[in-house]
């Protein structure tokens, strides 16, 4: 088997909890986060509006909204920082998981600051969207340059380029504004939905690494 579906050995156990709460994360933010507050806000346009919308102060359920993507930014931070073992040091390595952690402080950010918070809520908003957007694109993109030749990542590291290069495209096209099929609300979804996807399945297969895999060893 390759891909999702290869259960990963011989990496640290601190990759199993990683990969449970990347998991989780996403998983009770599609449910939360996106499932219900999108159904309690009726007159909301998935292609024409956009996903920082269900948390603005119109959203009937904008607390679900911005709780569940702190959440999922907090679960996503310190998943990074469990999975570090899991990945063989370089450059890569060290400036993917770098900007996967600031993206996931990002993604809390977003959560903190609605695009209608008075003041300058507005602009920190806009700027951590965009954090989120490009910099887990290009961590993806660093990570799978990481993980490349690594045994214990197979199968792994062309879906991960994958994603990040579709993260990226569609990011350029939304902010190009050319949009005339699926709409800006769309596009958006098309640069969301593929990072949701990455943290589902690299999250269900880590969290399958056998419990008595190597624990990594403490730095001095």
């Amino acid at each position: 088997m390759s891909g999702w579906s290869a259960p990963t050995a011989l990496l640290p156990v601190s990759a199993r909890y990683a990969g449970g709460l990347w998991l989780l994360g996403s998983v009770q933010f599609i449910l939360l986060g996106l499932a219900l507050t999108l159904a309690a806000y009726p007159g909301h346009s998935i292609l024409n509006g956009h996903i920082s919308d269900l948390g603005s102060s119109h959203s009937p359920f904008a607390l679900f909204f911005n709780r569940s993507i702190e959440l999922l930014g907090v679960m996503g931070a310190l998943g990074v920082l469990l999975v570090r073992g899991a990945l063989a040091p370089g450059r890569a390595s060290r400036l993917g998981l770098g900007l996967l952690f600031l993206a996931s402080a990002a993604a809390v950010a977003v959560g903190l600051f609605p695009e209608d918070f008075p003041g300058a809520g507005p602009t920190i908003h806009a700027l951590a969207s965009a954090s989120v957007f490009v910099g887990a694109a290009l961590a993806l993109l660093l990570v799978s340059r990481a993980i490349r030749h690594d045994r214990r990542w197979a199968g792994l590291p062309s879906p991960t380029a994958l994603t990040g290069v579709v993260m990226l495209l569609a990011t350029g096209v939304y902010v190009v504004g050319f949009t005339p099929y699926v709409g800006s609300g769309g596009m958006e979804s098309l640069i969301v939905a593929p990072l949701l996807l990455w943290l589902l399945g690299v999250g269900s297969r880590l969290a399958r690494t056998p419990p008595f895999a190597p624990r990594p060893l403490l730095s001095t």
